[in-house]
């Protein structure tokens, strides 16, 4: 199983099932823990509050079988936040970046998170001000 978690949005991964979470996480509950090859949380994190976005990957990370991957992305807080001092991003566009943020971190506390729960971090990278964080579960 495929499991793509997102927040309203409408753009699916073929082959992935979808599960939005905007309306809370019984549909994520359902699905049976250590079943998914693959999870993608796309754009969702920022979209809820901070305690929410946490749940979520618990979740998440209960869904993932061994040898795994898990595919989080969002907006980087830091990144963010240095290219607003630095004047690369002005305060229009970080408004509309934060209008459609409900909570923002870096990505070094969600690859915190995944290492944690045995998670290893295949790669992190940073685009403009978005993260992708893709780990893989193992046996260790």
């Amino acid at each position: 199983m495929k499991t793509q978690i997102v927040y309203d949005d409408p753009s699916t991964i073929e082959g992935f099932e979808t599960v939005d979470v905007k309306y809370g996480t019984s549909g994520l509950e359902q699905i049976v823990n250590n079943s998914s090859e693959e999870i993608y949380i796309t754009n969702c994190l920022d979209k809820v509050d901070f305690q929410e976005a946490n749940k979520i990957l618990m979740i998440a990370l209960t869904k993932l079988r061994l040898n795994g991957k898990i595919v989080v992305n969002g907006t980087n807080l830091r990144t963010l936040c240095l290219n607003v001092i630095a004047n690369e991003v002005d305060a229009e566009n970080f408004s509309k970046v934060i209008s459609n943020c409900s909570s923002l971190r870096d990505s070094s506390d969600i690859e915190e998170i995944l290492i944690q729960h045995n998670l290893t971090i295949e790669t992190n990278v940073i685009r403009g001000n978005t993260y992708e964080i893709t780990a893989i579960r193992t046996n260790s």
